[in-house]
């Protein structure tokens, strides 16, 4: 198995000078801009690309997952 992991862009809307503003009742809806599950509420244009998704911000790990009764 696989892990994927992705940075995507994160712009901090709620933020006061050094503090985060975590009271949601002036309007702020979420921490940055970006529509929900961004980036994974996209199709991919090609669904070759689906099988090596790559560049400078995407990870991929090799990962052994352990059940307790294994």
């Amino acid at each position: 198995m696989r892990l994927l992991i992705v940075a995507t862009v994160y712009d901090f809307k709620a933020r006061q000078e050094n503090e985060l503003n975590c009271d949601f009742s002036k309007g702020v809806s979420r921490w940055d801009e970006l529509p929900l599950g961004y980036p994974f509420e996209r199709f991919l244009e090609d669904d070759a690309l689906a099988a090596e998704i790559y560049g400078d911000h995407v990870y991929w790990k090799d990962v052994e997952i352990l059940h307790e009764d294994q």
